[in-house]
């Protein structure tokens, strides 16, 4: 596929952010109130993006893959919720159905104990996620928010590429451009405001690409590289409060160059005649 074709999904899902973020922010109003701005141009720009790639999606999903429009829609549903403590709750819902929808056609090969397992701890890994980069994208702020965020989704992107999946690393791509417009769009616009209004579209958006990795392409995603994808967030947790934003996100790209190095030396040979030399 030749890179232009790739990367064209890629910027326009960029691009559909920056409109979008701009023109729901007028209806939600400037400040916090732009936020939930953000979060529906940051399922917008997904959506492009899957558009572009993969076509319309399926009204009836039959693939993990058709399941991510969909989980855009439910994390942006997430994110328009409020108190808090439902907002808690919420993830507890969502970290709950989402394993059970991406993993569903696989969930008939296992017994009853595996499943209980894998889905229970699919379960732990989303909700912890969803909490630990809300804590993390309240810590930082819009722009070092967007930097972390696209830093990770980007990293995201580059270990399905060479994990086997093109399409997958595309859309990953897509997610990336998306969070990486809101710092733009802030530097432009500082009255519009990300922070942690989105993060339950990229959370869920990120958990699901990382599934659909395991389940559409056979398991070429190692299981130390997803460990440390999940573990990111919790390593700029880790660092004092006072930490300056850089240096949070150099952790993050720290712990997530060692995932890039695992999966790029465990990534399938793509050359046929490899097993026979």
């Amino acid at each position: 596929m030749e890179p232009l074709r790739v990367m064209v999904p890629i910027l326009a899902s960029g691009i559909v952010f920056g409109l979008a973020a701009l023109a729901f922010a007028r209806p939600f109003g400037d400040g916090p109130a732009s936020r939930k701005a953000c979060s529906v141009a940051l399922f917008l720009a997904y959506l492009t993006g899957h558009w572009w790639i993969e076509g319309t999606p399926e009204v009836v999903p039959e693939r993990a893959l058709d399941w991510l429009p969909y989980l855009a829609l439910l994390g942006l549903g997430l994110c328009f919720v409020e108190p808090k403590k439902l907002r808690v709750a919420g993830f507890v819902f969502a970290a709950g159905l989402v394993p059970w929808l991406v993993l569903g056609h696989k969930i008939g090969r296992w017994d009853v104990g595996e499943a209980i397992l894998w889905l229970g701890l699919c379960s732990a890994f989303l909700v912890s996620a969803l909490l630990a980069w809300e804590k993390l994208a309240t810590r930082l702020g819009t722009r070092w928010w967007g930097l972390v965020s696209m830093t990770f989704a980007a990293s995201l992107a580059y270990i399905l590429v060479v994990s086997g999946d093109l399409k997958l690393g595309q859309l990953a791509g897509a997610l990336a451009a998306g969070s990486g417009a809101l710092v733009t769009v802030n530097w432009l616009w500082p009255r519009i405001e990300g922070t942690a209004a989105f993060v339950p579209v990229f959370a869920i958006l990120a958990f699901g690409l990382l599934a659909t990795g395991h389940v559409d392409f056979f398991g070429y995603v190692p299981r130390a590289v997803t460990a440390l994808v999940w573990f990111a967030p919790f390593s700029a947790l880790a660092l004092p409060k006072t930490t300056k934003p850089g240096i949070a996100l150099a952790v993050v790209a720290l712990v997530l160059a060692v995932a890039i190095v695992i999966a790029h030396s465990a990534a399938p040979s793509l050359d046929p005649y490899d097993e026979y030399r």
